[in-house]
């Protein structure tokens, strides 16, 4: 009783709000496990970096969202992916945070092909104050298995590291398992599921640790544009509502 009377002195409440509203925005902002939902492919490139060169399109997508309804908390990012060479490259910007601790990282990647079952991609970006470089690859293992591996370093040494595995069923639906690392924080990971009824839509849904929230999302397909919506919440904070809008354009063979 007598810590929690000296910390309630040294502390008023907004304060104390503010501090641990921070603390949060840091954790989410630099783990990076999942700041977007796969909704649309183009944004799967957050989670599995070395999916970059299986997107065949020029592909483009915009994301917000407004972290658990507090004013000046807000996630916005941008994603695109254009076929060069015999690769793909791509760009990835995510500005997240509270006002005034907002931070935004930027990277440039590109992606390879290795043969029929590998892609892999690497990218060089700057994000926190720092240049971080990012390398991410996935082994498809079967019709319906994949493995993906990615980390980051900067000039410190690594940042971040992960590993998911997705399993697809003989239907329209796929799982995945994810774990992660960001250099001082503790072990994270997810479980998911993404359910394609029909070839227009998708659903999304799952459950994330470190910190601890489910969410869900449905995007839908409209000629070469692409939508979605998204909810996750938690416990204390409440809901975070979300929207995407991409654009696909034509294939290359």
């Amino acid at each position: 009783m007598q810590r929690a009377i000296s910390f309630g002195v040294l502390f008023d409440e907004p304060v104390l709000i503010m501090i641990i509203v921070c603390s949060l925005t840091l954790h989410w902002v630099l783990l990076q496990l999942f700041p977007i939902p796969p909704l649309l492919e183009v944004f799967g490139t957050w989670n599995e970096p070395g999916r970059l060169a299986a997107l065949r399109r020029a592909s483009a997508g915009v994301y917000s969202e407004k972290r658990f309804m507090i004013e000046g908390w807000n996630v916005h990012a941008l994603a695109l992916a254009i076929p060069a060479g015999g690769g793909v490259a791509g760009v990835k910007v995510l500005h997240a945070g509270i006002r005034p601790y907002a931070e935004t990282q930027a990277s440039l990647m590109y992606g390879l092909r290795l043969g029929k079952s590998v892609t892999a991609a690497a990218g060089f970006g700057l994000g926190g104050g720092k240049a971080v470089a990012e390398l991410g690859t996935v082994w498809e293992t079967g019709q319906r298995c994949r493995i993906g591996m990615q980390c980051s370093m900067s000039a410190s040494g690594a940042d971040h590291g992960g590993v998911s595995v997705t399993f697809g069923s003989a239907g329209p639906v796929e799982f995945e398992l994810a774990a992660a690392k960001a250099a001082g924080h503790p072990v994270s990971g997810r479980a998911q599921v993404l359910y394609r009824p029909v070839d227009r839509l998708l659903i999304v849904g799952g459950y994330a640790a470190g910190p601890l929230f489910p969410y869900m999302g449905v995007g839908w397909t409209a000629g070469w544009w692409k939508m979605g919506v998204v909810g996750r919440w938690h416990p204390y904070l409440g809901i975070s509502p979300g929207i995407m809008i991409g654009w696909n354009g034509k294939g290359r063979d």
